[in-house]
């Protein structure tokens, strides 16, 4: 899906422009590991729930309190830099 797409759909969902912006470029790049829940996501806000190195997304949610999408990113963050997103990852739960 397109960023303009994926754009709108978080606008209508309560994302601010600015905020909007941002997500729709990260999420318009998410591993193909990814693309299909938020593909889910945007189309009926449909939460699939994925695991990698002992991440989930829905874990992600609750311990962050990260909305859906936010919780794709980092999730594609852990699945494109593991050892610095796992480290801060954990370091925040500490804190």
């Amino acid at each position: 899906m397109k960023k303009n797409e994926i754009k709108a759909i978080l606008i209508e969902r309560g994302y601010n422009e600015k905020h909007a912006t941002l997500a729709a470029s990260g999420l318009e790049k998410v591993d193909a590991n990814l693309v299909e829940p938020l593909r889910l996501w945007l189309k009926d806000e449909t939460m699939t729930d994925v695991e990698y190195k002992g991440l989930t997304l829905i874990r992600l949610m609750q311990t962050y309190q990260m909305t859906y999408p936010a919780a794709l990113l980092s999730m594609d963050w852990v699945y494109k830099e593991p050892e610095k997103a796992l480290e801060k990852l954990s370091s925040a739960i500490q804190h």
